[in-house]
Protein backbone atom coordinates (compact mmCIF):
# COMPACT_ATOMS: atom_id res chain seq x y z
CA UNK A 1 0.00 0.00 0.00
CA UNK A 2 2.28 2.78 1.24
CA UNK A 3 5.32 1.30 -0.48
CA UNK A 4 3.41 1.25 -3.77
CA UNK A 5 2.52 4.93 -3.42
CA UNK A 6 6.14 5.74 -2.62
CA UNK A 7 7.31 3.80 -5.68
CA UNK A 8 4.80 5.63 -7.88
CA UNK A 9 6.00 8.96 -6.51
CA UNK A 10 9.62 8.07 -7.31
CA UNK A 11 8.54 6.99 -10.80
CA UNK A 12 6.70 10.28 -11.32
CA UNK A 13 9.74 12.25 -10.18
CA UNK A 14 12.11 10.44 -12.54
CA UNK A 15 9.86 9.97 -15.57
CA UNK A 16 10.78 13.35 -17.09
CA UNK A 17 14.24 12.05 -17.85
CA UNK A 18 12.75 9.60 -20.35
CA UNK A 19 12.05 12.50 -22.71
CA UNK A 20 15.78 12.96 -23.13
CA UNK A 21 16.00 9.38 -24.42
CA UNK A 22 13.47 10.10 -27.20
CA UNK A 23 10.72 8.14 -25.39
CA UNK A 24 7.22 9.32 -24.68
CA UNK A 25 7.11 10.02 -20.91
CA UNK A 26 3.38 9.26 -20.68
CA UNK A 27 3.76 5.85 -22.29
CA UNK A 28 6.77 5.05 -20.10
CA UNK A 29 4.87 6.13 -16.98
CA UNK A 30 1.95 3.86 -17.91
CA UNK A 31 4.21 0.87 -18.64
CA UNK A 32 6.33 1.17 -15.52
CA UNK A 33 3.34 2.09 -13.36
CA UNK A 34 1.58 -1.07 -14.51
CA UNK A 35 4.69 -3.16 -13.80
CA UNK A 36 4.91 -1.68 -10.28
CA UNK A 37 1.20 -2.41 -9.76
CA UNK A 38 1.57 -6.02 -10.93
CA UNK A 39 4.56 -6.55 -8.64
CA UNK A 40 2.56 -5.08 -5.72
CA UNK A 41 -0.31 -7.50 -6.43
CA UNK A 42 2.13 -10.41 -6.60
CA UNK A 43 3.65 -9.38 -3.25
CA UNK A 44 0.18 -9.14 -1.67
CA UNK A 45 -0.79 -12.56 -3.01
CA UNK A 46 2.47 -14.03 -1.76
CA UNK A 47 1.94 -12.54 1.71
CA UNK A 48 -1.65 -13.79 1.85
CA UNK A 49 -0.65 -17.29 0.77
CA UNK A 50 2.23 -17.52 3.23
CA UNK A 51 -0.03 -16.26 6.02
CA UNK A 52 -2.73 -18.78 5.13
CA UNK A 53 -0.21 -21.62 5.18
CA UNK A 54 0.85 -20.60 8.68
CA UNK A 55 -2.70 -20.52 10.09
CA UNK A 56 -3.33 -23.12 12.76
CA UNK A 57 -6.65 -24.17 14.19
CA UNK A 58 -7.19 -23.57 17.87
CA UNK A 59 -9.49 -25.67 20.01
CA UNK A 60 -11.51 -24.44 22.96
CA UNK A 61 -9.10 -26.20 25.31
CA UNK A 62 -6.18 -24.29 23.77
CA UNK A 63 -8.03 -20.99 24.24
CA UNK A 64 -8.75 -21.81 27.88
CA UNK A 65 -5.13 -22.86 28.45
CA UNK A 66 -3.81 -19.62 26.90
CA UNK A 67 -6.23 -17.55 29.00
CA UNK A 68 -5.12 -19.40 32.13
CA UNK A 69 -1.45 -18.80 31.25
CA UNK A 70 -2.15 -15.09 30.70
CA UNK A 71 -3.93 -14.92 34.05
CA UNK A 72 -0.98 -16.61 35.79
CA UNK A 73 1.48 -14.24 34.12
CA UNK A 74 -0.59 -11.24 35.22
CA UNK A 75 -0.78 -12.58 38.77
CA UNK A 76 3.02 -13.03 38.84
CA UNK A 77 3.53 -9.44 37.68
CA UNK A 78 1.15 -8.21 40.37
CA UNK A 79 3.03 -10.23 42.98
CA UNK A 80 6.39 -8.82 41.89
CA UNK A 81 4.98 -5.27 42.02
CA UNK A 82 3.62 -5.89 45.52
CA UNK A 83 6.96 -7.35 46.57
CA UNK A 84 8.85 -4.30 45.29
CA UNK A 85 6.42 -1.97 47.06
CA UNK A 86 6.87 -3.85 50.34
CA UNK A 87 10.66 -3.56 50.08
CA UNK A 88 10.56 0.18 49.38
CA UNK A 89 8.87 1.56 52.44
CA UNK A 90 6.61 -0.53 54.64
CA UNK A 91 8.68 -1.62 57.62
CA UNK A 92 5.81 -3.29 59.50
CA UNK A 93 5.37 -6.10 56.97
CA UNK A 94 7.80 -8.72 55.79
CA UNK A 95 9.24 -8.36 52.32
CA UNK A 96 8.51 -11.99 51.52
CA UNK A 97 4.69 -11.48 51.34
CA UNK A 98 2.45 -14.44 50.64
CA UNK A 99 -0.17 -14.82 47.94
CA UNK A 100 -2.97 -14.43 50.47
CA UNK A 101 -1.71 -10.97 51.50
CA UNK A 102 -1.66 -9.61 47.92
CA UNK A 103 -5.41 -9.01 47.43
CA UNK A 104 -5.67 -6.96 50.65
CA UNK A 105 -2.86 -4.59 49.73
CA UNK A 106 -3.38 -1.46 47.71
CA UNK A 107 -1.56 -1.22 44.37
CA UNK A 108 1.32 1.24 44.10
CA UNK A 109 0.34 2.98 40.89
CA UNK A 110 -3.22 4.05 40.33
CA UNK A 111 -4.45 5.02 36.88
CA UNK A 112 -5.00 8.74 36.60
CA UNK A 113 -8.02 9.91 34.64
CA UNK A 114 -7.09 12.24 31.79
CA UNK A 115 -8.13 15.86 32.26
CA UNK A 116 -11.45 16.76 30.67
CA UNK A 117 -11.09 18.27 27.20
CA UNK A 118 -11.14 22.06 26.99
CA UNK A 119 -14.16 23.14 24.97
CA UNK A 120 -13.86 26.42 23.09
CA UNK A 121 -16.91 28.63 22.57
CA UNK A 122 -17.19 27.89 18.84
CA UNK A 123 -16.60 24.12 19.11
CA UNK A 124 -19.59 21.85 18.59
CA UNK A 125 -21.34 21.04 21.84
CA UNK A 126 -20.35 17.60 23.20
CA UNK A 127 -24.02 16.75 23.82
CA UNK A 128 -24.38 16.00 20.10
CA UNK A 129 -26.92 18.70 19.24
CA UNK A 130 -24.79 20.09 16.42
CA UNK A 131 -24.98 23.60 17.87
CA UNK A 132 -21.92 25.60 18.89
CA UNK A 133 -21.12 25.21 22.58
CA UNK A 134 -21.85 28.91 23.25
CA UNK A 135 -25.45 28.51 22.00
CA UNK A 136 -26.17 25.15 23.64
CA UNK A 137 -24.76 24.15 27.03
CA UNK A 138 -22.31 27.06 27.08
CA UNK A 139 -25.18 29.50 27.58
CA UNK A 140 -25.71 28.18 31.11
CA UNK A 141 -22.00 28.50 31.85
CA UNK A 142 -21.84 32.07 30.60
CA UNK A 143 -24.99 33.09 32.52
CA UNK A 144 -23.74 31.43 35.73
CA UNK A 145 -20.40 33.21 35.46
CA UNK A 146 -21.89 36.70 35.12
CA UNK A 147 -23.24 38.45 38.28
Amino acid sequence: GVDHLTNMEHLRDGIGLRGYGQRDPKQEYRKEGFQIFVSMLAAIQSNVCSTLFQVQTVTDEDVERMAHEDENRMHERLQSAVMRHGEDGEAGESSGGSEEAAPGRRPVARPVAPPPPIIQRNDLCPCGSGEPFRKCHGVVTVEDASP
